[in-house]
């Protein structure tokens, strides 16, 4: 290598052949959590097979369907179905059915991810989340066998419809409104990085 070339490496540390992707340095842990972030996002914020019919409202999924539907994502209809029969005698009760509307299917992800049986998930996924400052870093430190830095970090979001800012929806659907917050200003959030044979990752993608 020339001294050209040694000075150029020195002016642009992080440039490709250049930089040491092992090395504790802002640019290698922004890379790091880039990264998560590129596979966090579009981010799946309400995940919901349809048409669907709510039996036990868990987690508050009822409030989350009405805000969709007020958004104009979701529709409702009231339906007759066949209840437990005693004696012989079928008995009905009145149940209200979800469903997709037209709109609702051009923003709706039919395989956006998978359920506890490996089964496909549908949901609402948007957005994009991007870093925007390293703001401190711990020491890098051996614990439990690897290398780990504890990183803050902010980072903002851009992407979210329109749709998907409405009050209700905001505050039925959890950390939409954290994420609604970071598009107009960069949110602060910590990460652990894990030194692997290829430089940093985020732990949750080092632990894949």
């Amino acid at each position: 290598m020339n001294r050209m070339t040694l000075t150029a490496c020195a002016l642009a540390i992080l440039a490709s052949g250049c930089s040491d992707p092992k090395a504790a340095n802002e640019g290698n842990f922004e890379k790091a959590i880039q990264a998560h972030l590129d596979a966090a996002y579009p981010h799946c914020f309400v995940t919901q097979n349809f048409p669907a019919v709510i039996e036990f409202d868990v987690g508050g999924q009822r409030r989350v369907l009405a805000a969709l539907t007020k958004a104009g994502m979701v529709s409702t209809q009231e339906k007759q179905v066949e209840a437990a029969s005693f004696g012989g005698v079928k008995r009905y009760k009145t149940v209200t059915e979800y469903d997709l509307t037209n709109n609702g299917r051009k923003h709706y992800n039919a395989d956006a991810t998978k359920n506890f049986r490996g089964e496909p998930l549908g949901g609402f996924c948007f957005g994009k989340a991007e870093v925007t400052d390293i703001e401190e870093f711990t020491e890098p430190a051996d614990m439990m066998g690897v290398r780990v830095t504890r990183v803050r970090y902010r980072y903002e979001v851009s992407g979210i419809p329109a749709w998907a800012t409405s009050a209700d929806l905001l505050d039925a659907v959890p950390g939409l409104k954290k994420a609604h917050g970071a598009t107009k200003e960069p949110d602060q959030a910590n990460a652990v990085l894990i030194l692997t044979s290829n430089g940093w990752q985020h732990e949750v993608d080092a632990r894949r």
